[in-house]
This record gives structure tokens, C-alpha cells and sequence, in this order.
């Protein structure tokens, strides 16, 4: 009998040992406190991006803009809205204006304070400045990947550096930067 509950008991904390580290995953968090499910809070976005392709073939720079849904009680935020403006072309795609669309994944909190925003296509046309109704594009490309956000500060966000190791158009492997000022600034925190 006394083996029994010994076995038993075993068992019981090694299931405590293999489920606590899960509660050690990031969360959303509002002033250093998990936001608890039901809790959805918007944050906006806001700053310059650009993707080039090394040795500066071909590009793109914007001001990008989104707002973003945390939810509360898990590691995932939801995109709402993701624009561009002011897009241009670089490289050998200078000089021309563009419009883009994008489809989206979400974000994800990780530990460490990372995030990450999930199956990015950025899909651009570009258009010569002689067309200021961008009727009939010049060229166009399409941008795809995951893509870092590095926050400032892991508890506070107030802005995040974007970067990428697997982004790529037409095949080629390039660079994505940016840093976008996030309001409300140093409230919202992924721990």
C-alpha cells in the first residue's frame, strides 16, 4: 500500500515538474501583469519599413501602420489592420511610386520577450511617377516571411525593431527593417 501512494505520488510531481514549465511561456501583459482571458486590448503601430534585396537591386521603403488585438490568457495577437503609405521603390526600382496589400498571420508573444509576426506577403506594384492614379503598374513584387519585432523593452513596449532572416522576393533572399512606435507606449509587455 505505502509503495502504492509512493508511486503515486511520484507520478503526481512529475507531472507538476513537466506542466510548470509551460506556465513559464510569455504572456501579454499590462503594467507587468498577465492580461487575464476576455481582456483584448488594441495597440497601434506606426513608423518607417523597407525590404531590400542585398546589394540593393530592388526595394521597397513605407510608413507602415497597424493595429493590433492582444488576447488576454495567451501568447497571440491578432492583426486588425496593415497598411502602407508613402511606399517607393528603391534600388533599381527608384524614382517609382507603389501601392501594396498585405495578408497576414498574427503575432506571437515568445519567451524572452520576443515577437514575431507570422506568414508576412507584402504585395507591391510599382508605378512610374508620370501616373499619379496608378493605373498601370510598371512592376511588381511580392514579399513573404515571418518577421521579428524586438521590443525596446520586453515589459514596456513602447517601439519594436523589425527584422528578417527569411524574407524573399522572386526567390531572393532579402533584409527587412524598420522601427514602428507603438501606442499606448510603455503600458503593454509580452514576459
Amino acid at each position: 500500500m505505502f509503495k502504492k501512494m509512493l508511486i503515486i505520488a511520484s507520478m503526481a510531481l512529475a507531472l507538476v515538474a513537466i506542466a510548470a514549465p509551460a506556465s513559464a511561456l510569455a504572456n501579454w501583459t499590462q503594467s507587468g501583469v498577465p492580461l487575464e482571458e476576455g481582456e483584448n486590448p488594441h495597440l497601434s503601430l506606426a513608423g518607417p519599413a523597407a525590404f531590400t534585396v542585398p546589394a540593393g537591386e530592388f526595394g521597397v521603403s513605407a510608413t507602415l501602420t497597424a493595429t493590433i488585438q492582444l488576447t488576454g490568457g495567451t501568447t497571440t495577437a491578432h492583426i486588425i489592420s496593415l497598411k502602407a503609405d508613402n511606399c517607393k521603390g528603391s534600388g533599381k526600382l527608384a524614382g517609382l511610386n507603389c501601392t501594396s496589400t498585405f495578408t497576414y498571420g498574427d503575432v506571437d508573444c515568445i519567451s524572452g520577450g520576443q515577437l514575431v509576426i507570422t506568414d508576412v506577403t507584402w504585395h507591391i506594384k510599382y508605378y512610374s511617377p508620370l501616373d499619379p492614379n496608378h493605373t498601370s503598374p510598371v512592376a511588381s513584387s511580392t514579399v513573404s516571411g515571418d518577421i521579428d519585432a524586438a521590443p525596446d523593452n520586453s515589459e514596456e513596449i513602447g517601439s519594436v525593431s523589425l527584422s528578417s532572416e527569411n524574407a524573399e522576393s522572386s526567390g531572393a533572399t532579402g533584409e527587412v527593417t524598420g522601427n514602428l512606435a507603438v501606442s499606448p507606449a510603455g503600458e503593454y509587455g509580452c514576459e
